[in-house]
């Protein structure tokens, strides 16, 4: 889809792209972080979801720095506005564990 030619001064088709395709990543982080917050714990259901998170995760890391950091403050926000708090601090935990883990 072709973009409009009268964009707002200060904003070219590469900063509508930029945020475009981070509302794209941050949809399906939330889709995949969803699943994985909603299976059944050790059920192989979990594992999916883990690992589908873990796979996009692993993509998303490869982005340059600045869409990395618009991509996290999208998600953190939407997270934090829209979930139980107890959830998401639940489910950071796990992943700090995880991270910590790996560390060692």
């Amino acid at each position: 889809m072709p973009l409009p030619s009268d964009l707002p001064e200060g904003v070219d088709e590469q900063i509508i792209v930029g945020h475009a395709l981070t509302l794209r990543l941050t949809g399906e982080l939330l889709n995949l972080a969803g699943a994985f917050m909603n299976a059944k714990s050790g059920s192989p259901g979990e594992d999916q979801a883990e690992s589908a998170l873990a796979e996009a995760m692993e993509g998303a890391v490869l982005l340059p720095r600045t869409a990395i950091m618009s991509l996290l403050m999208s998600f953190t926000t939407i997270i934090l506005t829209t979930c139980n708090t107890e959830d998401v601090q639940r489910w950071f935990d796990f992943q700090a564990k995880q991270i910590n883990e790996a560390l060692e």
